[in-house]
C-alpha cells in the first residue's frame, strides 16, 4: 500500500486536477486514440457497473443510503410495495448518472491520471460492503456523483461543500475510505442538465447573460473518523430495524410540496410517503403519538 500523506495534506493542488479533468474532456472530444483507447476499455465494465450499483442500492443498510430516512429503508427492506411507480424520468436518470461513470474516469485517465478500477467489494463493518468507482494514483479514492441542476448550483454556490450540500455522497465517501483504508477521496460531480443549469443562471444579474458554467466540480474530502463513526453506528440501528416487524420512526416531515407548489425534499420523491403518512395518521388517531393535526 502506498505511503500515504498526512491527512492535512491534500494529494495534489485541486487547480491541477482541474486542469488534469479540462485535458481529458478535450481530448476524448478532438478523438485522440489514446484517450478513446481509455474509454473503450472502461466502456466495457458497464453492464457489471450497473448490476454492482443496483445491487447496492437494494441492500440495507449500504454506504449509498444510509442516510435516508429509517422508515423509507425499513419499507424498501421489508419489500414493501411502494405508493407509486418510480417514473421512467427517474430511472432514466440514474441509469445515465451510473453509465457516465466511466466516462468520468477516461477523462481523468486520458488527463494523466494512474487509475485503478475497483472490480471487488470491500467490508464496510459488519453490515455493508463498499465499492468504490476507483483508485487513483495508489493513494486516493474518486467518488462520481450525477446531480440536479438545482444540487450542481447549490454545491458551487455553497462554501461548505459536499459535507453541507450532499451530506449523504459525503458519508458514502466516508464509508468507503473506512472500508479501504485510504485517507482521501476525489468528489466529481456534474450537472445532468447542464444546458438547462447554465441557462437559468444566466439569467441572474451576478451571473450574466455570457456566463460559462464550468461542466464539473470538484472537491478533496479528507477521511473523518467522526462521521465514520456515526456512520458505522447508524448502520447498527438500520440493520437492527430490518429484523423487527415494528416499523421505526420516520426522520422527516412528511411534506410532498412546498408552498410555491414544488416537490419538498426529500419527503416529496419518496414512493412510500402515502403510507408513511397514513402510519403517522393512525399513530395519532389512536393517541400512540404525540403528533396532531390542525
Amino acid at each position: 500500500m502506498a505511503a500515504y500523506r498526512s491527512i492535512g495534506d491534500e494529494p495534489s493542488d485541486i487547480g491541477e486536477m482541474y486542469q488534469l479533468s479540462y485535458t481529458g474532456i478535450d481530448a476524448i472530444d478532438h478523438g485522440d486514440d489514446y484517450a478513446l483507447g481509455v474509454l473503450a476499455d472502461l466502456e466495457g465494465s458497464v453492464p457489471e457497473w450497473l448490476r454492482v450499483h443496483r445491487e447496492m442500492e437494494h441492500s440495507f443498510p449500504s454506504p449509498s443510503g444510509i442516510m435516508r430516512c429509517r422508515l423509507q429503508q425499513w419499507f424498501d427492506a421489508k419489500k414493501m410495495k411502494p405508493d407509486q411507480s418510480s417514473p421512467r424520468g427517474w430511472k432514466v436518470r440514474r441509469a445515465m448518472g451510473i453509465i457516465s461513470e466511466p466516462y468520468w474516469l477516461a477523462v481523468l485517465g486520458s488527463g494523466g491520471a494512474d487509475l485503478a478500477m475497483s472490480n471487488k467489494k470491500f467490508d464496510c463493518g459488519p453490515h455493508m460492503w463498499a465499492h468504490p468507482d476507483a483508485v487513483m494514483n495508489g493513494e486516493f479514492l474518486v467518488e462520481i456523483k450525477s446531480v440536479s441542476g438545482w444540487g450542481y448550483r447549490k454545491i458551487l454556490e455553497s462554501w461548505g461543500g459536499v459535507e453541507m450540500v450532499e451530506k449523504g455522497h459525503y458519508v458514502q465517501a466516508q464509508l468507503y475510505m473506512y472500508a479501504t483504508g485510504m485517507p482521501w477521496t476525489l468528489y466529481l460531480t456534474w450537472p445532468a442538465d447542464f444546458g438547462q443549469t447554465q441557462s437559468s443562471m444566466r439569467q441572474k444579474k451576478k451571473y450574466g447573460k455570457h456566463y460559462e458554467m464550468q461542466p464539473l466540480y470538484l472537491e478533496w474530502i479528507p477521511r473523518n473518523e467522526d462521521t465514520i463513526e456515526m456512520a458505522l453506528e447508524r448502520a447498527e440501528m438500520v440493520a437492527a430495524d430490518k429484523l423487527s416487524n415494528e416499523p421505526p420512526p420516520r426522520e422527516f416531515a412528511g411534506v410532498e410540496y412546498r408552498t410555491d407548489g414544488r416537490r419538498a425534499w426529500p419527503c416529496g420523491y419518496c414512493l412510500h410517503l402515502a403510507k408513511c403518512n397514513d402510519l403517522i395518521r393512525k399513530e395519532v388517531e389512536t393517541g400512540e403519538s404525540d403528533i396532531t393535526f390542525v
